[in-house]
């Protein structure tokens, strides 16, 4: 063994570790069904029924490096594994309506390419089998666009192929889960043409579709990897801006991906890998990394893959359980528009964890917001003086944004905003030193109007167990574009308040929050009156966010 300080006997791949596989989909590695006969795939895949009929979006599976179509079927597993214990295939198949008439998946590499994981290169012969599958689901299902769900080097392989073959007009929606779009940080150690580790090269000199996972912000002349580099036209993490027509979504881990991040060079860049440059039609970016944080060692792919014993998978969510565990979180990016955090949907594991950022470097993300909303954006549990930026638009500097609260130390940070469009926020954090922090992006109900001397009025029910009724109405105008506006809180049990009659009521001046908090005692109506309180409103132009619950504290 060669690796650098570590030795482990456990190998492992891009996707699912062998020694912890289990087919459950049914065994062989051919299960075609109905009439769906693909003349490609000779390695195996899945996919057809009885009726040859789908109303669905059809979805196809593209599996990782040293896989098989069948890992979409493996059972979720860990600490952090859903209630429903349900593959991916299983959870869409038994819990969300799809049928084996909407759910595909090609194997492109052949028994001997999985069991030497470390020689697989992105190249035109495995670029052919995808997207000549995808044409084969097509033809069968009569539907115009798939979607694509890859992990992986699966995620690489799609995206490049559907760029040779000029496919991408067929592809509705494609969900990146854990792909190296800017190559893997892990192979720095190994170099940009080392023959015993081709999955590592670099771009070929005389056909530019073949090449491998080395970075290519970090290629030495003569090398050179414009797939995995910021290169504006065949940038992997680039493809969103140069194909408008499809949404993109990422599922990725972090700092706990044990694929990405076991590397010592390159480390404080590693959680970054998966991530694609921020574009309109990048809809959501989910960190779902959990458990232990990889290794900072040199792993030496000679003696075969990192392990899963390297980071999060070993005790959390890392490269492998980014798919095995988050059934519901593809769900919601494949049948809903969801955007940014929205899209975790009810995965109950961690769709917001630690991220960290290097001194004197930015960890970016964006947060999508239709008009009327309150954004609420923040980061805590700092260890060390990171700060948060953020502008409308376009990426935050040091010296332009719309909002930076500036703290030093470890106090946590947080902006706030209400929109009156669409808004797209570039979120930065910056690295005044290295250090941890979590980062929440919250979108908040609609927000609500009312004219002036006029009323808005809802009411709430609380239960006979209920124990407290809280009612808050929040006009914050931190959004420094906006104008505030004075409008006011009335509450009343059985029947609506009027500005002489209530039983509770706020009226503090200007823009300040107001509450109104009842110890409830019985099953009660409140009746809730927010009131124009301002000649500037005109005609509802007073914006105000109410939030109202009642609580069984028992």
């Amino acid at each position: 063994m060669k690796t650098k300080s570590f030795i482990f006997l456990v190998a492992m791949t891009f996707g699912v570790c062998p020694s912890l596989f289990a087919l459950e989909v049914g065994g062989s590695a051919t299960q075609y069904g109905g009439s769906f006969v693909p003349n490609v795939g000779e390695h195996g895949g899945f996919g057809g029924c009885s009726s040859n009929s789908a109303t669905k979006t059809p979805v196809i599976f593209i599996h990782g490096n040293g896989d098989t179509a069948l890992s979409f079927d493996k059972a979720p597993t860990g600490p952090n594994a859903p209630s429903h214990n349900k593959s991916v295939y299983d959870y869409l198949k038994d819990t969300k309506g799809y049928t084996d008439c909407e759910l595909f998946g090609v194997t492109y590499l052949s028994s001997t390419e999985i069991s030497l994981p470390a020689n697989n290169y992105h190249r035109p012969a495995k670029y052919n089998i995808i997207t000549d599958f995808i044409d084969e689901v097509l033809t069968y299902t009569g539907k115009s666009t798939v979607d694509i769900v890859g992990h992986s080097l699966g995620v690489t392989m799609t995206l490049a192929g559907l760029k040779y073959n000029t496919k991408f007009s067929k592809v509705r929606r494609f969900i990146n889960i854990a792909g190296a779009l800017k190559g893997l940080q892990s192979c720095l150690w190994m170099g940009a043409a080392n023959p015993a580790a081709t999955t590592c090269g670099s771009e070929n000199w005389v056909d530019g579709y073949v090449f491998g996972f080395f970075p290519g912000d970090n290629t030495v002349y003569p090398y050179y990897n414009t797939w995995t580099s910021d290169n504006p036209t065949w940038g992997l993490r680039n493809v969103p801006e140069n194909n408008t027509g499809v949404d993109f979504y990422t599922i990725y881990a972090g700092f706990n991906d044990e694929v990405h991040c076991a590397t010592l060079l390159g480390f404080v860049d590693c959680s970054q890998g998966p991530l694609f440059d921020s574009n309109s039609n990048v809809k959501s970016q989910i960190n779902v990394g959990a458990g232990s944080k990889s290794y900072e060692l040199d792993w030496n792919f000679e003696d075969n893959m990192p392990t899963n014993l390297l980071g999060g998978d070993a005790d959390g969510v890392g490269h492998v359980r980014a798919l095995t565990n988050t059934a519901e979180i593809i769900w919601k990016m494949l049948d809903s528009t969801c955007t940014d955090d929205a899209c975790s949907g009810t995965y109950s594991g961690p769709a917001n964890t630690t991220e960290t950022v290097a001194v004197s470097t930015w960890h970016r993300v964006n947060l999508s917001a239709a008009a009327n909303k309150h954004v609420i954006i923040r980061i805590s549990g700092l260890n060390a003086d990171v700060d948060l930026y953020v502008r409308k638009g376009s990426d935050p500097t040091l010296s332009t944004y719309d909002c930076r609260p500036y703290y030093s130390g470890t106090t946590s940070e947080t902006c706030v905003f209400d929109t009156t469009q669409s808004e797209t926020f570039h979120i930065g954090v910056y690295g005044y030193n290295t250090g941890d922090f979590v980062l929440k992006k919250i979108e908040q109900a609609d927000r609500l109007k009312v004219s002036n001397a006029a009323w808005y009025r809802t009411t709430i029910v609380a239960a006979a167990g209920d124990d407290v009724v809280n009612i808050a109405l929040t006009n914050l105008g931190i959004d420094q574009s906006s104008t505030t506006y004075d409008v006011d809180l009335y509450v009343r049990k059985g029947s609506e308040p009027t500005t002489s009659t209530y039983d509770c009521r706020s009226v503090l001046s200007g823009n300040a929050s107001e509450t109104c908090q009842f110890d409830n005692t019985a099953a009660t109506t409140y009746h809730i009156g927010v009131y124009g309180y301002d000649s500037n409103c005109g005609t509802d132009a007073c914006r105000f966010y109410l939030q109202k619950n009642s609580v069984d504290i028992d």
